[in-house]
């Protein structure tokens, strides 16, 4: 039963976070001069580590009740958010690796 609960906060973080990581990866590289790999570079760099962080604390202020939802079930936030980071670390490790592989070709 705790599964489908896993996946609805990976899905409600995933998109939020890939925005954020994206605009943060855009504004970063704007001024390089290959912007390809500067921008898939730093985006892999920011899609599990800063973009979210930033988007727990988004989470954290606007969704107060959900935490509660998570609780009653006996998930704790720090399984949660351990969870969210090895599903982000795991896409933008793959990713990083469909992309050099593409690349090279």
């Amino acid at each position: 039963m705790r599964d489908p609960l896993y996946v609805y906060f990976i899905k409600n973080t995933f998109w939020i976070n890939l925005a954020l990581s994206a605009l943060f990866a855009v504004l970063g590289t704007a001024q390089s001069d290959d912007f390809g790999a500067a921008f898939l570079t730093a985006f892999s760099l920011l899609f599990p580590t800063l973009g979210y962080a930033i988007t727990l604390l988004a989470l954290h202020s606007f969704h107060r009740k959900t935490k509660y939802m998570y609780h009653n079930m006996g998930i704790s936030l720090f399984r949660l958010y351990l969870a969210g980071f090895l599903f982000n670390l795991l896409f933008a490790a793959a990713l990083n690796i469909i992309i050099t592989l593409i690349w090279r070709m």
